[in-house]
């Protein structure tokens, strides 16, 4: 509300002016608020829900579901104009609740694109150093896939850069197909390029084998001296 004094002559006294804000509350808006806001709740829960069972990292959205679901249950008790404000501020929580939860899942896209890609570049060094097969027509079918893979990598990761979380999940998604099938490609070339009487087991096996060889000559050790000291003995 304005209020100003006017003078006789119509205008408005210099200083007189003045404004009063007041907060109008309707109970029965209140109440259907109260309803919006739960079944929010609801929805944003199951959302959390399903993502977890991925494997998301849900912890800060549900930390704002908390924190918001406090809010509403203290707007049961509270004033109409406590319950309002309280409300208010529930909405707001969810709201950046479900931005996190969305972050997190665009990350988790991200990071698996970032580890296939990882794991299929082994493959390609060992392609490239260990087996001279660089102008291979199938290690350069995979390193075109790897190639696409990181350019929609570096979308997703641009897009999360700019909070498009929603956009740079899609674009993550799509890296990971890419980058997938390149591992797939390679994890198959690898296994056809490895055969052979020794299975190429890589650094674990070499230790193993390694292992194997010195176990065998110590044992052929004591039993080259025990049969030495029975011909000493006659």
């Amino acid at each position: 509300m304005k209020f100003e004094q006017i003078g006789e002559n119509g205008n408005t006294i210099t200083g007189s002016h003045y404004e009063v804000d007041v907060m109008v509350v309707i109970p029965e808006d209140i109440d259907k608020l109260r309803a919006i806001v739960e079944s929010d709740l609801n929805t944003f829960d199951t959302e959390i829900t399903d993502k977890l069972k991925t494997g998301v990292d849900v912890s800060q959205a549900q930390a704002k579901y908390d924190a918001a679901r406090e809010k509403w249950i203290q707007s049961a008790t509270a004033s109409y104009a406590t319950a309002k404000v309280l409300l208010d501020d529930a909405q707001k929580l969810i709201t950046e609740g479900k931005t996190q939860l969305e972050r997190a899942w665009a990350q988790k896209s991200i990071d698996e694109t970032t580890a296939a890609l990882e794991r299929t570049a082994f493959y390609i060094t060992d392609f490239k150093v260990n087996r001279s097969m660089t102008n291979d027509p199938k290690v350069i079918n995979i390193e075109t896939k790897v190639e696409s893979a990181q350019s929609s990598l570096n979308s997703a990761n641009g897009l999360m850069g700019n909070g498009n979380y929603a956009q740079a999940y899609t674009v993550a998604e799509s890296a990971h197909v890419k980058a997938s099938e390149a591992l797939a490609s390679a994890e198959a070339l690898y296994a056809e390029v490895s055969k052979g009487i020794i299975p190429d087991l890589g650094g674990a096996g070499l230790f193993i084998i390694i292992g194997i060889v010195v176990v065998i000559g110590i044992v052929g050790y004591f039993v080259y001296r025990r049969q030495t000291s029975w011909d000493e003995l006659g």
